[in-house]
């Protein structure tokens, strides 16, 4: 007897239940417009310790994008 996977966030019930891949792409390309909005701010300028959180908050828009492709190819495809 196989075993139901548990499920942590309700996104992954959402993402699995997204064959076409819309909602997936939508929050890709959100993830990653946010990762350039706060990279758009560090070429701005920012003071040293404002600009260490700014990377921080990048690469975790970034990771969070790669995740959700991941999650996609993994469980949609």
């Amino acid at each position: 007897m196989q075993e139901e996977p548990i499920v942590f966030l309700e996104i992954e019930s959402q993402l699995k239940e997204d064959s076409g891949g819309r909602l997936s792409e939508s929050l890709v390309s959100s993830f990653l417009e946010d990762a350039g909005r706060v990279k758009a701010e560090m070429d701005r300028g920012l003071a040293p310790d404002d600009f260490a959180v700014a990377e921080k908050l990048k690469a975790c828009f970034e990771t969070s994008a790669a995740v959700v492709k991941a999650y996609h190819a993994r469980h949609c495809q």
